[in-house]
């Protein structure tokens, strides 16, 4: 995940992490990135510091599934996303019943 984040920021976006499994601490200590425990705050962007900039229900151009986690597979991406935002399963762990190939477009890595 962290790989992925440092380099998705050398294109200058805005990148909000949540990971209900991960301790933000500890993704604090080891890779100096803030880490949502929780998705109302992920929607909540907050930069470097730990500061919001970003409303509360607004929605990604991009979602990036980096783990595997089964809470990702039960989640609306659709509410998460944008109009024409993609999403990067890079675990390839979605599957047709998670992707309404009308709502959503998916890459695989």
């Amino acid at each position: 995940m962290a790989d992925v984040v440092k380099e998705l920021q050398q294109y200058a976006t805005n990148i909000s992490i949540y990971d209900p499994l991960a301790n933000p601490d500890a993704i604090k200590h080891e890779y100096n990135l803030t880490c949502h425990p929780e998705l109302k705050a992920c929607t909540e962007h907050a930069d470097p510091e730990g500061r919001c900039s970003r409303r509360e229900g607004q929605k990604f151009d991009s979602v990036v599934l980096a783990v595997a986690h089964k809470e990702f597979l039960k989640m609306d991406l659709d509410r998460l996303k944008n109009k024409n935002a993609v999403v990067y399963d890079v675990k390839k762990v979605l599957n047709e019943k998670q992707i309404p190939s009308s709502k959503i477009s998916v890459c695989g890595l």
